[in-house]
């Protein structure tokens, strides 16, 4: 198997492969919003953390399902 790095892998992706992403992202993020529970093993974590962490995965998200699966943050 050929090593790719991971900034070109949303160019890789099929239409169907993208898809999944963007329905991923979604179930993640609903279920987030909607399970009380869904962070519960996060509990040791400060409030202030989470929340940053939270607020940048979040615009993660929303750039990924408002392109259609085509973005992806890499280093």
């Amino acid at each position: 198997m050929k090593r790719v790095a991971a900034k070109f892998v949303p160019r890789l992706l099929t239409a169907e492969q993208k898809q999944g992403r963007v329905e991923a992202c979604c179930a993640l993020k609903e279920e987030s919003r909607n399970d009380q529970n869904f962070f519960s093993a996060l509990s040791s974590i400060s409030k202030d953390e989470f929340r940053q962490c939270f607020e940048k995965w979040n615009k993660r998200l929303d750039k990924c399902i408002s392109v259609s699966g085509e973005y992806f943050e890499g280093d």
